[in-house]
């Protein structure tokens, strides 16, 4: 690791400015902040701006002037190290996908695969991905479902009557079905519609 004094504080103080000026704008522009704070995080840089030399990232990112959160700063570093810098995807190509699921992704994507997951996750809603993630091609709408029962807890809004009613999940696909009655037992109203 290099030592603080043999780092160019200008250049630092100059990435610094301009991860503030892109936090700060609400453009969507999280993967150049990812690209200024993984340049900041790489040999506690960001040591510089604090002025101390043993200072935390996590102080760091909560500086009154910066205040960005950990969790934040390190999701948005971990999509920017995973597909810009490890599968050279040009950044233009991520920009409008759903960041939850940049890093759902992260742990089936290989070099093989990576632009296919990633066309998958522009057209897929979040919840279709992560069925699509959990139970492959198998389409819910075609699917020969296989079913295995299971339980859920209905209340009634009017009276509080709680019910437990079987329902049957698919296991290729997920999908449930509820092949009874849903009326509570004491005042005969549906615990989802109150009617």
């Amino acid at each position: 690791m290099m030592k603080i004094s043999d780092l160019n504080p200008q250049e630092i103080y100059q990435a610094w400015r301009e991860a503030k000026e892109i936090k700060h704008t609400n453009l969507n522009l999280d993967l150049e902040l990812a690209k200024k704070l993984i340049y900041l995080h790489k040999d506690k840089r960001y040591r510089v701006i604090t002025g101390n030399g043993k200072s935390t990232w996590m102080e760091f990112l909560g500086d009154p002037e910066f205040q960005l959160s950990y969790e934040k700063a390190r999701r948005i570093m971990r999509i920017y190290e995973v597909y810009i810098e490890k599968f050279q995807i040009p950044e233009n190509e991520i920009y409008g996908i759903d960041q939850r699921s940049l890093l759902n992704l992260i742990s089936v994507v290989n070099k093989d695969n990576v632009r296919e997951w990633l066309l998958k996750a522009k057209n897929l809603s979040r919840t279709d991905l992560q069925r699509e993630l959990k139970f492959g091609d198998v389409d819910a709408m075609t699917c020969e479902h296989e079913f295995k029962k299971t339980q859920e807890i209905s209340e009634c809004p009017k009276c509080g009557e709680v019910k437990r009613r079987k329902l049957v999940e698919c296991e290729n696909c997920g999908g449930l079905c509820n092949r009874e009655c849903d009326n509570c037992d004491v005042c005969n109203t549906s615990p989802e519609t109150g009617n």
